[in-house]
């Protein structure tokens, strides 16, 4: 179910508009941050976590199921339809996700020492990668050269199935209770609050949102890579299984060494490597003259989407207490998602009136001016600038 392979793919199905395909990454994102400060609240009035989060997990996997059962048994339902339904089971899917979120980060500060935290989730998430690139090379020679939407219905079942045994385990922790917090009898409309607040008390994090927003920008080409390659130099489907193995094989090496960086080294070194990373794509697809170029483009993007995950997961976890994670993740993620689906939109705009490289070009320059302030935000730590977090 890969968002930068797989989902846009199966997008292409219903549509040709290249502001549609390349959104579906960035409404999965936006479909994840959304609840997140909802959630946060909803956690802090409950000491234990663990079994709500596979309740709430198992009610966004049902209803997606949902939509591609509709897929696989109905004919008669218009292309516009299945793809804003789809789009409507994508927030259910990963809204749920994010909504639990919180309470997750926070079991994860909790019960995993801040010095390996970064091998934990680096180790923990290849494994997945490594059975994961396994999984997508065998879909896609599955789905032949000429694949419909029912096919791929049948694969995010089972994907949505492999998601759904994943967070069940959790439901076998022996979780100890946390502290609720001071925030806990607000209002859900209350709690909406807590975003503006830390924006406007906390400098730094001001600063970490904007480079963290920029590279996000930049991100939002990942999205038109398999098209573009599909478009402009003829690649199959076969060859698109390929690269995202390659793609997920790399992700999983990087996981493994970004976790290691991430204890060495700091999660904000982590973030602006992944932000190198991004910026290699985006220059690399502008410039790039070959099929055999979109290995190296892929390798890449999995790469920077291992190290801005690790780092995205650690960053907050790095520099506050464990009893102010989940608002800060929140805030952390909710800021992101809106802008960075606006980006998407507007770099689809963009590939409909100057093309694909104009499109990277501009990814290439604002991701340049995020790792800049990364830098910045490093720069200070090292001298023992005080961190408002």
């Amino acid at each position: 179910m890969s968002p930068v392979t797989i989902l846009p793919l199966f997008v292409s199905q219903f549509t040709e508009s290249n502001i549609l395909i390349g959104s579906t990454m960035q409404v999965q994102r936006l479909a994840w941050s959304l609840p997140l400060i909802y959630g946060a609240h909803y956690f802090s009035r409950h000491p234990f976590k663990a079994r709500r989060i596979v309740i709430i997990t198992t009610i966004g996997r049902l209803l997606f199921t949902s939509y591609c059962l509709l897929v696989l048994l109905t004919t008669d339902v218009t292309a516009e339809v299945l793809l804003l339904l789809f789009f409507l089971a994508q927030l259910f899917l990963w809204g749920s996700d994010g909504f639990t979120s919180p309470a997750w980060s926070q079991l994860l500060g909790t019960l995993v020492d801040r010095q390996i935290r970064g091998r934990v989730l680096g180790v923990s998430v290849a494994t997945g990668g490594a059975i994961g690139a396994l999984a997508i090379f065998i879909a896609t020679q599955v789905l032949g050269n000429q694949p419909d939407a029912k096919a791929f219905a049948k694969m995010f079942i089972f994907g949505t199935l492999v998601l759904q045994i994943s967070h069940s385990n959790l439901g076998f922790l022996k979780e100890s209770p946390t502290t609720t917090t001071k925030d806990s009898h607000k209002s859900l409309w209350e709690a909406g609050n807590l975003i503006t607040d830390i924006i406007r008390q906390d400098a730094f994090f001001r600063k970490l949102v904007a480079a963290r927003v920029l590279i996000g920008l930049g991100v939002s080409c990942f999205t038109f890579v398999t098209v573009y390659g599909i478009t402009e130099f003829n690649v199959s489907v076969q060859q698109i299984g390929l690269f995202t193995t390659l793609l997920l094989v790399s992700q999983t090496v990087g996981f493994t060494l970004c976790g290691v960086i991430s204890d060495r080294f700091g999660a904000l070194g982590l973030a602006s490597l992944g932000g190198a990373f991004v910026l290699l794509v985006a220059l690399l697809s502008a410039t790039t003259w070959s099929t055999s170029m979109f290995v190296i483009i892929f390798i890449c993007v999995g790469i920077a989407t291992a190290a801005l995950s690790i780092s995205d997961m650690t960053l907050i976890l790095e520099f506050i207490s464990p009893d102010k994670i989940p608002g800060y993740f929140a805030s952390y993620h909710v800021i992101q998602a809106p802008i960075n689906l606006l980006a998407a939109l507007s770099a689809g705009l963009l590939v409909d009136i100057a093309g694909f490289r104009p499109m990277f070009t501009v990814c290439a320059i604002v991701t340049a001016v995020g790792i800049a302030i990364m830098y910045v935000l490093r720069t200070q730590i090292r001298k023992g600038t005080t961190v408002s977090l």
